[in-house]
């Protein structure tokens, strides 16, 4: 639960909770080109829907799911990015339906009063189609999950909490967040502002606006609110419908966000309630990020605080061995040990596969000085070229080292992923090939089968 205050006015909200958020990546401003930075994670998806995930829990039990992406959201101008849509000034203007913008005899902009159109087909996503405002195909359309235009879905905080209100007063307040535009609507103007209108009418269409977006937040909907929805943004818009009749209104008062509300009951319908996939959560993410970056920057300041986030170590211990790395060796000139190679697993395809690597450097991060359970201790590593087995037994592994080669694959993985610490024998036939050795262990996994490819180390 958290607090959503306007004024002196406090009402709890249901959201989601930071520790249920996985945040994905945050980039430092605009990408030139968001389907290049969308493309890894959506490889990503297709594999999981593919493949599968595999978790493995503390207890040793492992949990097999696949992972399908049902779904996108944001405001209207960052699903415009998502859906390559020309955007709400273009002739036409909503990517849901192909309705015909309509500019004003005085001013410029486009509004879209029209309600009975045709629907977007999911053609106009899966190809280019510059006549109806879609410039290129959608990378999402890809994914076999794509359900056309519902999959951007409507996001309601943005929607009613940012924008619908605005449309009813505007605020005359900076920093006025998009939840304590929704507390105004929703408690404000049924009981202060409505009575303040004379005609009958007017009350009606107000009250029922607020009554639709009332019953739009709530969690749980069966066909009858969602119909009752349908029914109350019908009597609000029939009712500026007869006021730009009347010429007490301008077309201006159907922008883009009162065209999308008579589209609240399509999408709820084929998703789910907007509460349930509400941005609301990505809020609170902005909150905390921005605390952090500010706790960063007071700390600069305070250099006992310089160097808490990220320390390098030469060598690791764990139990009874000690991890050197390549760059000690050096240092120091010693040929005898070779202690910084060690065998590592990943998952892939849902099967364990290995890796040699050899350790460039230790290293413990803390996300959060004041949370010592935070840190992590990783390493940087640097991967071998080849992996296969002997010729004459599948049970023996080997590895291409090019010493003298520029290009390094350098991946960050846990100390927790170190199988065994491994040794190198140079084999007679070619000097680029060696065999594996591990202390005191036999490798009894197939591991011909089961040897990995730099391929597969996503960069």
């Amino acid at each position: 639960m958290i607090s959503g205050k306007h004024s002196s006015f406090t009402t709890n909200f249901r959201c989601f909770s930071i520790v249920w958020l996985i945040q994905l990546a945050i980039i430092s401003g605009k990408p030139k080109d968001l389907d290049s930075f969308l493309l890894a994670i959506i490889d990503e998806i297709s594999s999981l829907e593919k493949h599968g995930l595999i978790i493995k829990k503390f207890n040793g039990k492992q949990i097999k799911a696949k992972v399908h992406m049902v779904m996108t959201s944001g405001d209207i101008p960052q699903v415009t990015q998502f859906c390559h849509h020309t955007g709400h000034m273009s002739n036409k203007g909503c990517r849901i339906c192909e309705v015909e913008g309509v500019s004003p005899p005085h001013g410029k902009g486009k509004y879209y009063q029209d309600r009975n159109v045709t629907l977007r087909t999911i053609n106009d996503f899966v190809r280019d189609k510059t006549a109806t405002s879609i410039k290129e195909a959608n990378i999402f359309a890809k994914l076999p999950t794509f359900s056309r235009l519902c999959f951007y879905g409507l996001d309601e905080m943005h929607l009613i909490g940012h924008k619908i209100n605005k449309l009813v007063y505007k605020l005359v307040r900076e920093g006025v967040r998009a939840i304590e535009y929704i507390d105004f609507l929703l408690y404000v103007v049924p009981t202060l502002l409505v009575s303040l209108f004379t005609r009958q009418t007017t009350q009606k269409a107000l009250l029922a606006l607020v009554k639709g977006c009332s019953i739009c937040l709530q969690w749980n909907l069966n066909e009858n609110l969602i119909v009752e929805i349908e029914n109350n943004f019908n009597i609000w818009h029939q009712f500026l419908d007869s006021e730009i009749t009347k010429k007490n209104l301008s077309v201006r008062v159907f922008s883009p966000i009162n065209h999308y509300i008579i589209y609240i009951n399509l999408i709820t319908r084929k998703i789910d309630n907007l509460r349930v996939y509400s941005t609301r959560s990505m809020e609170q993410t902005i909150d905390r990020y921005s605390k952090l970056i500010k706790n960063f920057d007071e700390l600069q300041t305070d250099p006992q605080y310089t160097m808490n986030t990220i320390q390098i170590a030469a060598r690791a211990l764990i139990g009874s061995p000690v991890y050197s790395l390549e760059i000690n060796k050096r240092k120091r000139s010693k040929f005898s040990r070779g202690n910084q190679y060690i065998k590592f697993h990943v998952i892939y395809q849902n099967k364990t596969h290995w890796f040699i690597v050899s350790v460039v450097f230790y290293y413990s991060h803390n996300i959060s000085h004041h949370d010592e359970n935070s840190r992590q201790f990783l390493m940087l590593v640097s991967v071998m070229n080849d992996h296969s087995a002997a010729y004459y037994d599948n049970y023996i592994p080997v590895v291409t080292l090019e010493a003298t080669s520029i290009y390094q694959r350098l991946v960050v993985i846990s100390l927790n992923d170190i199988q065994n610490q491994v040794g190198l024998v140079q084999t007679t036939m070619d000097s680029k090939k060696y065999k594996v050795v591990a202390p005191y262990y036999i490798f009894n996994e197939d591991i011909k089968s089961t040897a990995e490819k730099l391929s597969h180390i996503k960069l």
